[in-house]
């Protein structure tokens, strides 16, 4: 059957804005949809190291393929990407309604 594996994944709903620093030691935004793309982003990076690691059986662990056509990389026919989210994002992360 088929395969599911979590990739990443974001928790908390807050901003520190009032605590600015700019030393890389506070995260100023920690609302779990943006911890979650950061994250994923992260598995991304991980997944185009593999494809581009000139190791034929690291390569093939990768979620990418080269696109025959151009020199694009397209996800590998049997991947698929899945979002879950359990309630409305919060704050700059949410997408004004145009009702």
């Amino acid at each position: 059957g088929p395969q599911f594996e979590v990739v990443a994944m974001g928790t908390g709903d807050f901003n520190y804005s009032q605590m600015i620093c700019f030393d890389g030691r506070i995260l100023h935004d920690s609302h779990a949809i943006v911890v979650a793309r950061r994250s994923l982003l992260r598995y991304f990076y991980r997944q185009l190291l593999l494809f581009y690691s000139r190791n034929a059986g690291m390569m093939e662990k990768s979620i990418f393929c080269a696109e025959p056509s151009s020199c694009l990389l397209t996800l590998k026919q049997d991947i698929n990407i899945h979002l879950y989210l359990n309630q409305l994002p919060k704050g700059a992360a949410q997408i004004k309604s145009q009702l």
